[in-house]
């Protein structure tokens, strides 16, 4: 499948996935299809003082409920409508990437505006499910947040996702510990393998162990390039391609879906998507 092709295949599973739960009463068992219900979300809506991390099946139930309660109240409709930004469409492999703007609407008033960074796995003989879930949100008459034609505070989004890789080849695991938000996690495709879910502390735990079993002196890089971002407000995504190394010898190469959160002043990782190819068989 060509790169469109599969941006296209992936953007289709999105917008099927918005519109079971825009059903009216929401298709909760077909929302839940499209998802990998063990990865992650996080929802920040600071004008409705929302902050809430959850897996994605747990997610999905609770906009299900929230939406027929609406409808329970007398509303006749509620849905959700991708607008701009975006959508911004990346593709490399299994994963992929979106990042996109949506609104949300009663009876066809426009009740929040938000945007969505949203990954999604291609999985073997299922297609493409969404594998993680970020999004901020504020009221349709308010200003929108700053988005990402800031630099310094690009480059201070970033900076964690940096630091974290720092820690990593240092094997400072608290360090790594102290630049991700508690709740979130990690989901990882290494196919033909199932994708792997991890809460953060069981991901350090996981690096550290493989890390430790490596021989005496063994120094693991896992530099990043050619990294893309977009932001808005306190959301922020970043898209970079990587390769590990052992002792600068190439290893894999792959990409990692960094979502962030800018909590009390301080941009944290708040989710992990990645995929990775073995340059050669490793044990």
């Amino acid at each position: 499948m060509t790169d469109d092709a599969s941006k296209a295949a992936a953007l289709e599973t999105l917008q099927n996935f918005v519109a079971a739960l825009s059903n009216n009463p929401p298709l909760e068992s077909e929302a839940q299809f499209y998802v990998l219900p063990s990865s992650f979300a996080l929802l920040s809506h600071p004008a409705a003082n929302e902050f809430r991390q959850t897996r994605l099946a747990q997610m999905v139930s609770n906009t299900s409920a929230k939406i027929t309660s609406i409808l329970a109240a007398g509303a006749t409709s509620v849905e959700e409508v991708i607008i701009p930004p975006g959508p911004d469409i990346w593709v490399h492999a299994d994963l992929a990437a979106i990042w996109a703007g949506y609104s949300v609407r009663i009876d066809g008033v426009e009740r929040a505006r938000g945007v969505n960074a949203v990954s999604l796995l291609n999985v073997p003989g299922e297609g493409w499910k969404i594998s993680g879930v970020a999004d901020t949100q504020w009221a349709p008459d308010a200003p929108p947040p700053p988005a990402d034609n800031d630099e310094e505070e690009n480059q201070a989004m970033i900076a964690p996702i940096y630091a974290f890789l720092a820690h990593l080849k240092a094997r400072e695991w608290d360090g790594m510990l102290s630049l991700v938000l508690l709740g979130g996690g990690a989901t990882h495709s290494r196919p033909p393998a199932a994708p792997m879910f991890s809460t953060f502390p069981e991901l350090i735990e996981r690096v550290k162990g493989i890390t430790e079993a490596a021989p005496p002196g063994t120094v693991l890089e896992e530099p990043i390039f050619d990294v893309q971002t977009r932001r808005v407000g306190e959301l922020g995504f970043a898209w970079t391609p990587f390769v590990t190394t052992a002792n600068g010898v190439l290893r894999s190469k792959g990409i990692n879906v960094f979502t962030l959160l800018k909590r009390d002043g301080k941009w944290v990782i708040t989710g992990i998507q990645d995929t990775a190819t073995y340059v050669e068989e490793h044990s």
